[in-house]
């Protein structure tokens, strides 16, 4: 039994990315809670701010002291959306004298750099982690993970994500030339420092094809696919509105990202798994979350293993097939953002019994 209309209040730097699509997908009204969104800074791009406004969500943008003070007082539960940005930390800081239910959204996975450190978390009421990986934060030791399971849930940033609302492939006739992609942040903080390697491995093995990347391309991944002997196989497609036709577009989303990489709820997977599409992936710990290895996707460990499955891809339908509706299949099952905002509100109501505190940040964060 939820508590009637709690008062959340989210506070994040931006909403830019897939930040921007978690928290808007978490505060749609209901009856169940309401939510007031608070930007530290001025959005560089405002489309996201008024399509939120026009779903009924409130909106502040750089509030004064004193009103933020009177928000944090006001509501029941305060999240915090954490990636170690300059602003949030100053926030912590600065609001260190107000009691209230604190809990931090975490949209980093913190088993790599940026690093979360257990004395940072263990000061918070309660975490939200978005992707199970975090749990195997090697900077813990068995007592403190154990805390901080006790007081913590995985909920995802994937919004008010539908996937049965997506279009599912029905045609796995292979495209001439084989259309291989990869959709998202196109620089090295996140794709795989090698990438252009992989795709000539897998052009070397199969023959010709193209790649087709959706987003904006950073200067030195363009220059590495301009450099390449494959150049001329690159589609690059920018900054794309209609994403679900980009997948229908695709043999195989070839997303091969760091091993380090800081990533989490990882939308684009689920958004092509959900059309369908095959993923190859590389085996990092967020990826290992959602595939299931040879049974709904494939994970892979080096350009060898990549180029070879890319090849099974190429010349088996019915692989490219059985692969991609069982992907379709387990997302559809298991990743709904209605199933994310059912654990968030049971933890919320959990957090909600608590008594307000204060959260002093100064000792671990530093003063300014």
């Amino acid at each position: 039994m939820y508590m009637k209309l709690k008062k959340i209040l989210q506070i994040t730097p931006h909403l830019g990315g897939g930040v921007g699509k978690a928290v808007i997908g978490a505060a749609m009204p209901n009856e169940q809670f309401c939510t007031e969104i608070i930007l530290l800074e001025q959005p560089e791009k405002t489309e996201i701010v008024s399509q939120a406004r026009q779903k009924g969500i409130t909106v502040f943008i750089c509030l004064s002291e004193h009103e933020l003070k009177d928000k944090i007082k006001e509501a029941d539960i305060v999240i915090v959306n954490w990636w170690a940005h300059p602003l949030m930390i100053k926030f912590l800081v600065d609001f260190s004298d107000i009691s209230c239910r604190l809990v931090a959204w975490i949209h980093i996975n913190g088993c790599t750099y940026p690093y979360l450190p257990f004395d940072f978390l263990d000061h918070f009421d309660y975490i939200f982690f978005t992707t199970k990986y975090s749990y195997e934060n090697p900077f813990w030791d068995m007592k403190q993970c154990s805390k901080i399971k006790k007081k913590s849930a995985v909920v995802l940033g994937n919004g008010d994500f539908v996937p049965e609302g997506y279009p599912a492939k029905d045609d796995y006739t292979i495209h001439t030339p084989f259309v291989m992609g990869y959709a998202g942040t196109l620089n090295y903080s996140k794709i795989h420092k090698e990438y252009v390697e992989y795709c000539e491995a897998a052009v070397q093995k199969c023959g010709g094809m193209k790649i087709r990347l959706a987003g904006d391309l950073d200067y030195q991944l363009l220059a590495d696919i301009q450099n390449s002997s494959i150049s001329k196989m690159f589609d690059p497609c920018g900054y794309v509105k209609e994403m679900e036709q980009f997948y229908l577009s695709l043999d195989a989303l070839a997303y091969i990202c760091d091993g380090e990489n800081y990533g989490t709820t990882e939308n684009v997977v689920l958004e092509a798994m959900a059309c369908g599409i095959p993923v190859v992936a590389y085996r990092g710990g967020t990826e290992r979350s959602l595939i299931d290895d040879k049974i709904n996707g494939f994970l892979v460990n080096s350009k060898e293993e990549f180029s070879e499955c890319i090849a099974n891809l190429v010349a088996d339908e019915r692989l490219r097939k059985n692969i991609g509706r069982a992907g379709r299949k387990k997302i559809c099952a298991k990743f709904s953002g209605e199933k994310n905002r059912v654990r968030m509100l049971n933890a919320i109501d959990v957090i909600c019994k608590e008594d307000k505190k204060k959260h002093c940040f100064s000792d671990i964060l530093g003063k300014h």
